[in-house]
């Protein structure tokens, strides 16, 4: 495993430091034209689903912008725009004493590709504190490369945390490929065959240590059960210990045969990885390792969900998938006993309520139906369309409903206000 590089930051470099990960809701912590400190809070998080955005170097605000994010579906976001002045002893810790509100405050998000906000997650008292460290996408060694870097350290960091979180036991997951299977700091290892858990699935890592089915609308936290990737535990521990935010992550870059881990800035574009690395960022760039659906621009900015990039010029097969043949080989390849086959007419028919029958919802795509369909139809990648285009719609039910209910609220409000009042109570008024 090759060392870590650093992204150099120089003087002058303009950062685009995303929201995303700040919820629906952010106010701005800082003003344009206002100097910042590294690690300072730039914006707070108003709403229950994000977290703080702290700034990863020192520098100058100069104002908001939408840029494209390099995550493995296209998205947008709005991002503060940040200066870099070059200095490097202008560091500003954390001081709060909550573990919860400091994970909040510190920006901490999941670096497995989700950048689901770690806080939200944390409970105290769990029974099963896992450590998923084992990668099961070919793709993507980024925490792999942490791993090595930390050694030993590493093991410890977990412990910290678990002993942070109260936890009776703390198990990290790793590949069968590791020696350090034995640890004297209460940490357990379990041993993961190369590629058993698809793209390292939080349901089937949690039922093959603990032994629970977790199925949706559940959460692992229902079961006592807390799991956090590799790299997310490193950034809590620094977060909880030294009180340092989370402010960059190291990114899998590979160009054909070339492949870098580089620790990056949030904020910093990947055509800049790119060049410092010697590739060439082509105009056809795949995001997320296999979950990747969608091509991103050279300028999107990397954020906690950018865990890999593929600079390999993106071309589809020569030969265009046939229809599908209903052999059923990808239905024993599913992990979650799904039956693509099935899943992939529905799609083609848009039968949504159909696929929310038919359990759509569980999909990790794996990638798995991919590899065992003769055909060549890209079952992950139309599957994952369709469980997006469903959480999309019930995304809007919601909010539909949220404003019928508010608008009957106010209805009433105001009937009662302007009804007629009883006679008595007008002859008392009068008097």
């Amino acid at each position: 495993m090759s060392a870590i590089l650093e992204a150099p930051i120089c003087g002058g470099q303009i950062l685009a430091v995303p929201l995303h990960f700040a919820g629906r809701r952010a106010r701005m912590a800082v003003q344009v034209g206002e100097v910042v400190a590294a690690n300072a809070v730039l914006a707070f998080s108003e709403s229950g689903d994000g977290a703080d955005v702290c700034a990863p170097v020192c520098g100058t605000i100069l104002g908001l912008e939408t840029r494209p994010l390099a995550a493995p579906v296209a998205a947008e976001c709005e991002c503060i725009l940040l200066r870099a002045s070059g200095k490097t002893d202008c560091a500003a810790p954390l001081n709060i004493a909550d573990s919860r509100q400091l994970l909040k405050a510190a920006g901490i998000a999941g670096l497995g590709g989700a950048a689901f906000p770690s806080w939200r997650k944390w409970r105290r008292g769990a029974k099963f504190f896992i450590v998923n460290a084992a990668e099961s996408d070919a793709a993507i060694s980024c925490d792999a490369a942490l791993r090595a870097e930390l050694g030993a350290d590493f093991a410890k960091a977990a412990a910290r945390v678990g002993k942070k979180l109260g936890a009776e036991n703390i198990v990290i997951a790793v590949s069968d490929s590791v020696s350090d299977l034995d640890s004297e700091h209460g940490v357990k290892f379990f041993s993961v065959p190369s590629g058993d858990l698809a793209a390292g699935s939080e349901r089937l890592l949690i039922r093959a240590i603990a032994g629970m089915d977790i199925v949706p609308p559940q959460i692992p936290a229902d079961f006592g059960v807390i799991c956090f990737n590799a790299a997310t535990v490193a950034a809590m521990d620094d977060a909880l210990t030294r009180r340092i935010p989370l402010t960059r992550r190291i990114v899998t870059i590979r160009s054909g045969e070339k492949i870098h881990n580089i620790r990056a800035p949030f904020g910093m574009a990947i055509s800049k990885l790119a060049e410092f690395a010697g590739m060439r960022a082509e105009s056809s760039i795949k995001t997320g390792g296999r979950r990747a659906r969608d091509l991103c621009h050279p300028d999107s900015i990397v954020n906690p969900s950018t865990n890999a990039v593929d600079f390999s010029a993106f071309a589809e097969s020569a030969s265009p998938p046939i229809p599908c043949v209903r052999c059923g080989a990808c239905i024993p390849a599913c992990p979650v006993n799904l039956n693509p086959m099935r899943l992939h007419f529905l799609g083609l028919d848009s039968r949504g309520e159909d696929l929310r029958a038919e359990n759509i919802l569980h999909c990790l795509e794996c990638g798995r139906c991919d590899d065992a369909c003769p055909s060549g139809i890209p079952l992950a990648r139309e599957l994952g369309a369709a469980r997006e285009r469903i959480l999309a719609e019930d995304k809007t039910r919601f909010r539909a409903e949220e404003l019928r209910v508010r608008h009957a609220r106010h209805q009433r409000a105001m009937q009662k206000k302007t009804a007629p009042r009883p006679a008595d109570e007008s002859a008392k008024s009068a008097a």
